[in-house]
C-alpha cells in the first residue's frame, strides 16, 4: 500500500496548499501503473500555481498525447492554454482554450481561463468575439470584471460602437477594485461622451471636471484640459463655462487661460448691457489673473535660475578637485599599469563567468513573471486632435490680447464713472 499512500498523502498536501510536499509525492508515482495517467493533472497544475509555465507546458502536451481521451483531458488543454497566454503565444491558447471548452467534463467553465480566452480574441485582433467571452466573467465585482469591460469596450469601438464602448467604459469606471484601470476607463469614457455628445454644452464637460477632480495627477489631465478648453473657446455659453471652471479643484494652466478670456467676453456683454460695474468686476479678474500667471511663472524661472548657478559652482569645485587628483594620479599610474594588466586578465574571465550564469538567471526568471495586462486608452482620431490643438492654441494667443482689452476698458469705465460723478 506505499503508493496508495504515497498518492493519499500528496492529495492531502494538495488540498492544503502545501504545493512543494505535494509535488515530490506525485512526482514519485510518475512511473507507477496506477497513477501515472492521474498525477500528470496534479503536477502540471501545481506548476501553473508556482508559475513555473515551461514545465506545466511540457506535462500537459506529454499527458495529451499519451491519454487523448482520459478524465483530465479538458482541464490539461486548460493548462496548455494558460502557459501559452502567459508566453504571449494567444493563437495557441485560443486552440488550446477551444479544446477546454468542448471536453470540459465540469458543469461550467473556469472564469479564468474564459477571461483569457478573451483576451486572446483581444491581442490577436478578433474584437467580434472579445464581448462575448469577457461577458461571460462579469458576474462577480472584481478587478478582473473591471478590466473585462475596460477591454470589451476597448473591443467595440474596434468594431465602430461607441455607444456601447460607453456603457462598458461606464461599468468599468464605475468599480473601485483597481484604481489604475478605473483611471483608464473614466478616461475612455470621457472621450466617448465626448464623442457622441449632441450638445455643445452638456455631458462632455461634467464628465471632463469629474475626471479633474477625481484625477488631478492623472498623466491624462492635459488631455483633458485641452478637450474641456476646446468646448468652452466654441460656445457662448459663458456663465456655464464659468461655473464648470470654478468646479474644478486643481485647474491646470490651460483652464486658467480659457477662464481669463470667458471672464472678458463676460465683461464685454456687461459693457455692451450698460452693466458697468458688473464689468469692472469681470475685467479686473481677468487681469488679475493674467498677473498670478506671471509671477507664477517668474518664480518658477527663478528657481530654475538657481539651480543652473548652483550646478556651475559646483562644477567649477569639481573641476578643481580633478585636476589635482590626475597629477597626483600621473606619479602612481606607471607603477600600476603592470599589476593592472595581470588583474584584468582575471577579472574578464570572471565577468564573463558572471555574465552568462546571470543571463541564465534572467531566462529562467522571465517565466515566473506574471501576466501583467496593459491598459488601453482610446484617443480621438488624428485630424480631430489636430483641429482640437488648432481651436486651443487660437484661443491661448487671444488671451494676451484679452488681457490688454481688458485692461484699457477697465481704465476707461473708472475714468467714466469718475467724470460722470463730476
Amino acid at each position: 500500500y506505499t503508493a496508495d499512500c504515497t498518492y493519499y498523502l500528496a492529495y492531502i498536501r494538495y488540498s492544503q496548499q502545501r504545493y512543494d510536499d505535494a509535488l515530490s509525492g506525485f512526482l514519485s508515482l510518475q512511473d507507477n501503473a496506477k497513477y501515472e495517467a492521474l498525477v500528470p493533472y496534479y503536477i502540471a497544475e501545481i506548476y501553473l500555481i508556482k508559475k513555473n509555465y515551461d514545465k506545466a507546458e511540457i506535462v500537459a502536451q506529454n499527458y495529451l498525447s499519451a491519454y487523448p481521451n482520459q478524465k483530465y483531458t479538458g482541464e490539461m488543454y486548460r493548462i496548455q492554454g494558460t502557459a501559452d497566454y502567459h508566453f504571449g503565444k494567444y493563437h495557441e491558447a485560443i486552440k488550446a482554450f477551444g479544446s477546454y471548452l468542448k471536453d470540459n467534463a465540469e458543469p461550467a467553465p473556469r472564469r479564468d481561463a474564459l477571461y483569457m480566452l478573451g483576451m486572446s480574441y483581444y491581442r490577436t485582433g478578433v474584437y467580434s468575439q472579445v464581448p462575448v467571452t469577457l461577458g461571460e466573467v462579469t458576474a462577480n465585482k472584481d478587478a478582473l470584471t473591471q478590466n473585462a469591460y475596460l477591454h470589451m469596450g476597448l473591443a467595440y469601438l474596434q468594431l465602430a460602437d461607441k455607444n456601447k464602448a460607453r456603457m462598458a467604459f461606464e461599468q468599468a469606471a464605475a468599480s473601485d477594485a483597481d484604481l489604475k484601470i478605473k483611471e483608464q476607463a473614466s478616461y475612455n469614457n470621457a472621450l466617448c461622451i465626448h464623442e457622441t455628445s449632441y450638445s455643445a454644452f452638456g455631458e462632455s464637460v461634467t464628465v471632463f471636471e469629474n475626471f479633474l477632480n477625481e484625477f488631478p495627477n492623472s498623466a491624462y489631465a492635459d488631455k483633458v484640459s485641452s478637450y474641456l478648453v476646446e468646448v468652452y473657446m466654441n460656445t457662448r455659453s459663458y456663465d456655464a463655462a464659468l461655473k464648470s471652471i470654478e468646479r474644478i479643484t486643481h485647474p491646470g494652466r490651460a483652464i486658467l487661460e480659457a477662464k481669463q478670456k470667458i471672464l472678458f467676453q463676460l465683461g464685454t456683454q456687461s459693457f455692451a448691457n450698460t452693466q458697468f460695474e458688473q464689468a469692472i468686476g469681470y475685467f479686473d479678474q481677468s487681469v488679475t489673473l493674467e498677473q498670478n500667471n506671471q509671477s507664477g511663472n517668474s518664480d518658477s524661472d527663478d528657481r530654475d535660475t538657481t539651480k543652473t548657478t548652483k550646478k556651475s559652482s559646483s562644477t567649477k569645485s569639481t573641476t578643481k578637485k580633478e585636476s589635482t587628483t590626475k597629477k597626483k594620479s600621473k606619479s602612481s599610474s606607471s607603477k600600476s599599469s603592470t599589476k593592472s594588466k595581470t588583474k584584468n586578465k582575471t577579472t574578464k574571465s570572471n565577468s564573463s563567468k558572471n555574465n552568462r550564469s546571470s543571463k541564465s538567471q534572467d531566462a529562467d526568471e522571465e517565466y515566473l513573471i506574471d501576466d501583467a495586462d496593459e491598459m488601453e486608452t482610446y484617443t480621438l482620431p488624428s485630424g480631430e486632435n489636430m483641429r482640437n490643438a488648432a481651436r486651443v492654441k487660437q484661443g491661448v494667443t487671444a488671451v494676451g490680447i484679452t488681457v490688454i482689452i481688458a485692461t484699457v476698458i477697465s481704465i476707461s469705465l473708472l475714468i467714466f464713472k469718475k467724470s460722470g460723478k463730476k
